[in-house]
């Protein structure tokens, strides 16, 4: 059965009908260098995973395969994220469905979908580069390609490979869902108070001991007593 599921035939056909032949024309760079074959291509490349929805309504939950999802991100980028930019990306993942597609339309063609989302040629010339190196490269992180920041790899880590840790996350919005995959609440937690140590709890026993040592002291040469006025006399004048 193992090697029915890793047929190195059948996973170049499954490449070929998901990405179109141009994508597998440049795969076929990256299966050359690597030992893994088409199986370990596609494993890198596809996600099998769905992701809940959640109260944010994020751009990036409607995409968890990884392709989609990483021109998603390169294409909401300094946006609002508002529902003429979702409604822009989608018409753009539904006019070039494959990366074949886009890396086979010209430049004018592409920014013309994206005309509400600013920056048309910057975002394009990001999507054309990394829909090429997602296939040619092995690579291991989104960060390696052209256009992908901190942003992009913790969004594809999250949505598409389903790590729900939040550490080293920075983006509000992600630590956000995060704390909703994780709680079902989207409120934030109440800050707890550290709790003292041994040893500062004995610290601070110390010191209250020493100012009620001082403060007997203080009270022990004719001085007024604390509350009523009276003059206390020293026990050596026969009090």
């Amino acid at each position: 059965m193992k090697s029915v599921i890793k047929e190195d035939m059948l996973w170049k056909q499954l490449a070929a009908t998901k990405w179109g032949m141009k994508a597998v024309d440049l795969g076929q760079q990256a299966v050359d260098k690597s030992q893994g074959g088409w199986f370990e291509f596609c494993k890198l490349r596809l996600c099998l995973r769905s992701n809940p929805v959640s109260p944010l309504n994020l751009i990036q939950e409607c995409y968890s395969d990884p392709w989609q999802h990483l021109v998603c991100c390169l294409l909401c980028s300094r946006t609002s994220g508002s529902h003429v930019i979702k409604a822009t990306i989608e018409a753009f993942l539904g006019a070039f469905r494959t990366p074949s597609e886009v890396l086979e339309a010209s430049n004018g063609e592409l920014e013309s979908f994206i005309d509400p989302l600013g920056l048309q040629e910057t975002r394009i010339k990001a999507v054309k580069q990394m829909s090429q190196a997602f296939f040619e490269k092995n690579w291991v992180d989104p960060m390696e390609f052209y256009g992908c920041g901190k942003f992009t790899s913790d969004s594809w880590r999250i949505f598409c490979r389903g790590v729900k840790q939040t550490k080293g996350v920075e983006d509000p919005t992600l630590l956000r869902y995060l704390r909703w995959l994780n709680t079902g609440s989207l409120k934030d937690p109440k800050p707890q108070r550290p709790k003292a140590t041994k040893d500062a709890r004995i610290q601070k026993a110390a010191g209250a001991e020493q100012g009620a040592g001082r403060s007997r002291r203080k009270h022990g040469r004719g001085q007024t007593e604390p509350g009523n006025g009276r003059v206390l006399r020293s026990r050596k004048n026969g009090l």
